[in-house]
């Protein structure tokens, strides 16, 4: 089975070395080409961060 996936994370100098806030794995499918694969992703993605901005906003609400 092979998986790719997303993942937001907090920035930092090193290149996605940063902690991860949110993630979720998309699995490759059989037939996928590199289009279908990337529709899937990109929902992923739009999806996280989202979730991620919501998280943090919730977190820093509660935290003040």
């Amino acid at each position: 089975m092979k998986v790719t996936g997303s993942t937001v994370h907090y920035v930092t100098p090193e290149v996605d070395a940063g902690p991860v806030i949110c993630r979720e794995e998309v699995l490759v499918e059989s037939g996928d080409t590199e289009e279908s694969l990337h529709e899937r992703v990109k929902k992923v993605e739009h999806r996280l961060i989202v979730e991620a901005v919501r998280s943090l906003h919730r977190r820093d609400a509660t935290s003040t």
